[in-house]
């Protein structure tokens, strides 16, 4: 599937030879990734930080993983992870 999703953006470029396949693969990350980029600079995030480390309790336990920040966790909860 991806290499025909490559193959449609090649002909609506028309420059084959100028972008490579891997040219491609960054153009195409870096548009999914802008989504991301555009609600990071709309979301003034230190307000619901502040909320969410006021009511969020980290466990603090001598072995095992470090917690997830709980900003982080709303994050993936706002995008539907």
């Amino acid at each position: 599937m991806l290499i025909i999703s490559y193959i449609r953006f090649m002909k609506r470029t028309k420059t084959l030879s100028a972008m490579s396949f891997s040219a491609y693969d960054v153009e195409r990350r870096t548009r999914k990734g802008s989504f991301y980029a555009q609600v990071d600079t709309i979301i003034d995030w230190k307000p619901i930080s502040a909320i969410i480390d006021k009511h969020y309790q980290k466990g603090l336990s001598a072995s095992g993983e470090k917690p997830y920040d709980g900003l982080l966790l709303f994050k993936m909860l706002l995008i539907g992870m």
